[in-house]
């Protein structure tokens, strides 16, 4: 039979877990659970997890979803190592799938049958299947609400597709629904176990591979790619040289190194590097420093400017660091409402000056105007005006990319991740609002010297800047 068949391979595995009942015997148990038990941390005798957050990786067609969704779901359950288990994907059409390829082997399997029927009160569907003895498998597509079940177990499996890893939107809709519903499903000893291919830099995925944000060190990683440092196949029996060489002569670099390799790379044109985004905890205390805020109005005509962004940044006359504050950014906010986001900053931050990006070179800026009335409201004093760009973005951040290189940057460890998402796909990424916002600020505030003199800030006019205009 030729295994290299993902289809063949599948069907053959599936009908010889039915007929030989080999859930049952200690032999498949020893080749094929308890190895899977030890790849993902699985204590068998204390029936607790060593670790209880795992990420799988691995190629494309390399038996991900088979071994671990479909062989560690039953095997677990059929053990009594768990009794509720959930199964998470990108979509409810695909948790189907996962769920009936379950379903499958618990009707026509005869001992499966006999020792775990449904449970005759609860009819079984392609999400949910509850059992006489009180457990269940369950299946949520990515959104649906888990609200009023616990588990034991909870895989995800390829909860992002190709493109949803392309939308900073989409990627923020997946990480908030695993960390804010499905993680708060998870029995405290029990195991998420995350399997995925890994196919950009921003995935989920990848993000707690890399432990971006340094938030994910609590993740157990186990990764696999297709060949090893010499170039040869990690699985022959599935995969041979020579068809890992025709699958990466069929394919760019980029994607070979991503979804065959583990290894998703930024774009030929990245500006801002993720080795060299450097966080804080704390705010030290400074002696004397420099604040600015800059605004992005997303004022142009072109199809990603759709988001207003705020960008904070003080710096450190001492020690020339520069440590940015949170960050914000909205849709459809009113000159008014900008404005007065702007002066809420200066409440939190005590701005030395605003500025405010507009591309119309001609008449006053409206948000420069509404500032300044939402200043006179609020009772706050500084100075704002608008900066109209001479240069493109690139050219712009190309400036200050130094400035990361030297380490003199800081962000916010855990309210920040929008923007840095935005400054890794910058050039191509979908939207670059945070990003402007950055740039404008760390040059205003790399080219600020002490002021020996205060400042009036309504009197104060932009040609007056000790230094040159970014």
């Amino acid at each position: 039979m030729n295994l290299n068949n993902r289809t063949i391979y599948e069907q053959f595995l599936v009908k010889h877990l039915m007929q030989t009942n080999a859930l049952f015997t200690h032999r498949i148990s020893e080749q094929i659970h308890i190895p899977i038990c030890k790849e993902m941390g699985y204590n068998l005798e204390t029936k607790q997890s060593t670790h209880q957050f795992v990420l799988f990786t691995a190629p494309p067609g390399f038996g991900k979803s088979l071994w671990v969704t479909y062989i560690k779901t039953i095997t677990d359950h059929c053990m009594h190592l768990q009794d509720q288990i959930i199964i998470a994907c990108n979509n409810a059409n695909l948790v189907q799938d996962k769920i009936r390829l379950i379903k499958s082997a618990y009707e026509f399997n005869s001992e499966l049958a006999k020792e775990y029927g449904r449970e005759p009160s609860e009819p079984w569907t392609n999400q949910h299947l509850a059992f006489k003895d009180g457990s269940y498998i369950v299946g949520f597509g990515r959104g649906q609400s888990t609200r009023g079940w616990r588990s034991g177990l909870i895989i995800m499996d390829d909860i992002e597709n190709k493109e949803d890893m392309k939308s900073d939107v989409e990627r923020a809709r997946t990480e908030d629904w695993v960390e804010s519903d499905l993680m708060t499903r998870l029995h405290p000893k029990g195991q998420m176990c995350f399997i995925q291919t890994n196919s950009a830099y921003l995935c989920y995925a990848n993000k707690i591979l890399k432990n971006m944000d340094g938030r994910f060190n609590h993740w157990f990683v186990k990764e696999f790619s297709a060949v090893d440092e010499g170039e040869h196949s990690n699985w022959e029996g599935r995969w041979s040289d020579e068809d890992l060489r025709k699958i990466r002569e069929s394919i760019s670099p980029e994607r070979w190194l991503a979804e065959y390799q583990g290894k998703p790379v930024q774009g030929k044109d990245a500006v801002f590097r993720t080795e060299l985004i450097k966080f804080y905890d704390t705010l030290p205390r400074f002696e004397n420093c420099y604040v600015v805020a800059v605004m992005d109005t997303a004022s142009s005509n072109h199809s990603y400017a759709d988001f207003l962004a705020i960008v904070t940044i003080m710096k450190d006359y001492k020690t020339d660091n520069y440590y940015i504050m949170p960050p914000f950014r909205a849709k459809g906010l009113t000159t008014n409402m900008a404005g007065k986001k702007l002066c809420e900053q200066d409440v939190c931050y005590n701005l030395s000056e605003a500025r405010i990006e507009w591309t119309v070179k001609y008449g006053e800026c409206p948000y420069v105007t509404e500032t300044k009335r939402e200043m006179e409201r609020m009772n706050r004093y500084f100075s704002v005006s608008a900066i109209y760009p001479a240069k493109d973005k690139v050219t712009r951040a190309r400036e200050i990319e130094d400035l990361f290189h030297k380490g003199k940057v800081f962000f916010p460890k855990k309210s920040a991740n929008w923007l840095i998402d935005e400054m890794i796909e910058f050039p191509e990424g979908e939207h670059d609002d945070g990003v402007d916002a950055l740039v404008h600020a760390l040059k205003l505030a790399r080219r600020k010297k002490i002021q020996s003199q205060p400042i009036n800030y309504w009197d104060y006019q932009p040609q007056r800047l000790l230094e040159a205009d970014p």
